[in-house]
């Protein structure tokens, strides 16, 4: 999810839905400054784990349907990229377009938006539709993987947005 993301010291990378932290780690390390991350977690109990786990990092108990919100409330206008975990092949049609709604100004900018989709949920139609909607707002994506030594096998889809 990070390989190839070559963050400085001023950008910000956001993790929509760290959950318990699979990836926040590595981000952290990837990371010039810890001031630079910022995950947005719906569930306010993991939420909690993530703080005492990371305390250096910083953490919204929110919703990615509100991410523009978000980084404008915290003034975080230098985003350099969007990892995601959340599972957009099972998520209901109207919260993923929502969730896309509020990456068009983020990727806008340049930033890259990178989620993974398990290799046997990539041809099921939500997971189709999402990749379409996707390459609609922002062209075509890198696939990377299958990742096999994830469980499930999973593929990591890369979008890099076009400055404006």
């Amino acid at each position: 999810m990070i390989e190839g993301l070559r963050p400085e010291p001023h950008d910000t990378i956001v993790e929509l839905g760290p959950g318990t932290g699979a990836f926040t780690g590595a981000i952290r390390r990837a990371l010039p400054e810890p001031s630079g991350y910022l995950g947005i977690e719906i569930d306010a109990g993991f939420v909690e784990i993530l703080r005492s786990e990371y305390p250096d990092l910083e953490f919204v108990h929110g919703s990615a349907e509100d991410l523009a919100a978000i980084l404008r409330e915290r003034r975080r206008d230098n985003v350099y990229a969007v990892l995601s975990g959340l599972p957009f092949a099972s998520l209901p049609q109207p919260v993923q377009d929502r969730i896309l709604t509020s990456l068009d100004d983020v990727l806008a900018g340049g930033a890259v938006f990178r989620t993974f989709q398990y290799v046997h949920a990539f041809p099921l139609p939500k997971a189709r539709r999402f990749r379409a909607a996707m390459r609609e707002r922002f062209g075509e994506c890198q696939v990377m993987g299958p990742v096999v030594r994830n469980l499930p096998p999973a593929f990591v889809l890369s979008w890099t947005g076009a400055k404006r």
